[in-house]
């Protein structure tokens, strides 16, 4: 089959699999902030002058990320806005970008490694379960994913063309338009071309470094005004951040406790199935051995290197599993690729015509099946998957990890029951959330029902989202102690708790005294 038709195929699967599947998944911590920015941004181009000193002050405020998935997004809420929520709406452009990440993936890797290996790139990105998850979800991280392969790409191509240079200048001001984490990817991919081919890339150098700042402030109007004190602002959002507390190994690590460097590691080795780290090692041993003579694997392999080197820094912030360091995925699964590769020749050198297609066929179902496997059996909450490696989500929470952070978990089933059993004029506290994902479930919840981002005596019912790193001391308690009346589990381990008064009562009343 030709390269186009399997592109097709594969954006067809994945979009209509994510859409099918996005039914469950409740609104996270991030969604209600960047669906309000892209309404913002609408509201903006409709307004009378929206060029205007005063409409740019007031429709651009600070923000700690770039805007350009809100151009991305914004076509998705107004065009389906009709026929589905804002969140729904927002969702699909999500999925769709997903979609394209997974045939980029495909396009560029059977260009070195040929199509079966592309195709087993593209699916083992596919169903890597978290990262599936997030390709449903409205955030910057899968957009930023795809930016950065298709801009260092790019990159790779316009060593020998002024073409592809001002192409990979655009694409890397698009990624540092997305979110600053991009910049983790520049240094690694000029110390691979000045190796590779040291007198060659200064074309890209120029476009790199005076292309991708023009695209960056083009973007961004809330930067066309003040730019100096909005510039400042910026890094200041980069550089001073809100500590997180992270549940690590039966530690709670916050302000004064940072989480450890390995935190990033760690989490990459317990979330992706075991058969992809497999090809991934497989890969990075075939480079190693043939003295990086592969230019492409050689990128993937520093790139990856740089990056998990960066996050694992004291200054890079670490928490929500493997949330802030999915970008570096295309490029891991790419050195899964190498793997297969070097497999696919062994082979073929090897063995009779007949054993040939079966043995390779019968391998890439065992490395692709696991994750496949895991997304069936975490539904809908993918954000909560661990791997055999820690025995799952039952071992890691065993061994003192957290089993949901984002609150995807408090979904329609939890609004239903809410709505359902709790009593006339109910007070119901939720916690922890994020800051406006309880004025976005307040929505659907009935009318006479309030619903507030915390818990004290007064609350009639509290909804435990199970996120440990953010548990006080009497939380630990209800969560270990306390009855509930209602229960959202995965592989029998709770990830929302919705309690009476009475039952917690008790437990923040020793709090008092």
């Amino acid at each position: 089959m030709k390269k186009g038709w399997i592109g097709v195929a594969l954006f067809l699967l994945t979009f209509c699999s994510l859409f099918l599947s996005v039914e469950g998944i409740g609104i996270t911590w991030d969604e209600p902030i960047y669906i309000n920015y892209i309404l913002y941004q609408s509201k903006w181009l409709l307004s009378p002058h929206p060029f205007s000193r005063d409409a740019i002050l007031r429709f651009w405020p600070a923000q700690a990320h770039p805007p350009f998935v809100q151009y991305l997004l914004s076509p998705s809420i107004l065009l389906l806005s009709r026929f589905f929520d804002p969140l729904t709406s927002a969702r699909i452009g999500t999925i769709i970008i997903s979609s394209l990440l997974i045939v980029a993936i495909f396009w560029i890797v059977s260009q070195f490694y040929g199509k079966i290996v592309g195709l087993f790139c593209s699916l083992s990105l596919l169903f890597i379960p978290r990262l599936w998850g997030h390709f449903h979800l409205v955030s910057l991280d899968v957009p930023l994913m795809l930016i950065v392969l298709l801009a260092s790409y790019s990159f790779m191509r316009g060593i020998n063309s002024w073409r592809w240079s001002i192409i990979s200048g655009i694409l890397w001001g698009f990624a540092l338009s997305t979110k600053a984490t991009s910049l983790l990817f520049i240094p690694p991919l000029l110390i691979w071309a000045h190796i590779y081919h040291r007198k060659e890339y200064g074309n890209n150098v120029i476009s790199l470094f005076f292309i991708s700042p023009a695209i960056f402030f083009i973007l961004w109007p809330g930067m066309w005004i003040e730019t100096a004190k909005h510039f400042l602002q910026f890094v200041s959002f980069q550089v001073i951040r809100m500590t997180i507390p992270v549940y690590y190994f039966g530690t709670t690590f916050t302000e004064g406790m940072p989480t450890p460097w390995h935190y990033p590691l760690l989490m990459f080795a317990v979330t992706i199935p075991v058969s992809t780290l497999i090809f991934i090692f497989i890969g990075t041993g075939r480079l190693i051995k043939e003295k990086f003579q592969d230019e492409f694997g050689a990128l993937c392999f520093i790139l990856s290197v740089f990056f998990l080197l960066g996050v694992c820094s004291p200054f890079y912030s670490k928490y929500d599993g493997i949330r802030l360091f999915i970008a570096v995925l295309p490029f891991l699964v790419c050195l899964g690729g190498k793997g297969l590769s070097w497999i696919q020749q062994k082979i073929e050198k090897s063995l009779p015509a007949r054993k040939k297609a079966f043995i390779f066929y019968t391998i890439l179902f065992i490395s692709i099946f696991p994750g496949l496997l895991d997304i069936i059996r975490t539904h809908p909450f993918y954000l909560a998957h661990y791997n055999i490696l820690i025995g799952g989500i039952k071992g890691a929470q065993n061994r003192g990890m957290e089993t949901t952070y984002w609150g995807d978990t408090i979904n329609n089933r939890v609004i239903q029951f809410i709505n359902k059993k709790v009593k006339v004029g109910a007070k119901v506290g939720i916690y922890p959330v994020g800051s406006l994902q309880t004025k976005y479930l307040q929505a659907f919840m009935r009318d006479d029902i309030t619903l507030d981002s915390s818990y004290s005596a007064e609350t009639d019912y509290l909804i435990l989202h199970c996120r440990q790193g953010m548990f006080k001391e009497e939380l630990w308690n209800i969560y270990n102690s306390a009855k509930p009346i209602f229960v959202q589990s995965v592989n029998s381990v709770p990830l929302v708790k919705v309690y009476e008064k009475d039952e917690i009562l008790p437990f923040l009343s020793r709090k008092s005294d």
